[in-house]
């Protein structure tokens, strides 16, 4: 029996289809080759199919691993950051002490070749 007269209906398209599923359920394909037809139907699909599916898949594999570094790198990264803001918020609860606070000012006051203390004086009355 022909496909056209089981299936009126169905498009020309539909019918090559139906066609050629027939034609494979009537022969037995073995399972390599069946899946040897998959891979070459999912090949259709793809950009670069002269690479072959294992060379895909091993890409692709590459690429989910450069990710996954990615991620570990910026982690890191941001640890490090956290750490040096502790660090530097650690340094200035310190300078909040008002001994260190002093010896801050006096070290910036050598800097700028100004008798200590007269700049710190000099800024108040600056500002009163």
């Amino acid at each position: 029996m022909s496909i056209s007269k089981l299936h009126p209906s169905l498009s020309a398209r539909d019918k090559a289809r139906k066609a050629i599923e027939l034609k494979r359920n009537s022969k037995k394909i073995s399972v390599k080759a069946k899946k040897r037809e998959q891979a070459k139907r999912r090949l259709k699909h793809i950009v670069r199919p002269e690479l072959g599916l294992h060379e895909l898949k091993r890409q692709k594999r590459i690429r989910k691993n450069i990710i996954k570094i990615k991620k570990i790198v910026n982690e890191k990264i941001e640890e490090e950051r956290d750490e040096a803001i502790r660090e530097k918020n650690k340094i200035l609860l310190e300078l909040d002490n008002s001994e260190l606070r002093w010896k801050m000012q006096a070290v910036s006051d050598k800097l700028f070749s100004v008798a200590p203390g007269v700049a710190h004086r000099q800024k108040h009355e600056g500002n009163s």
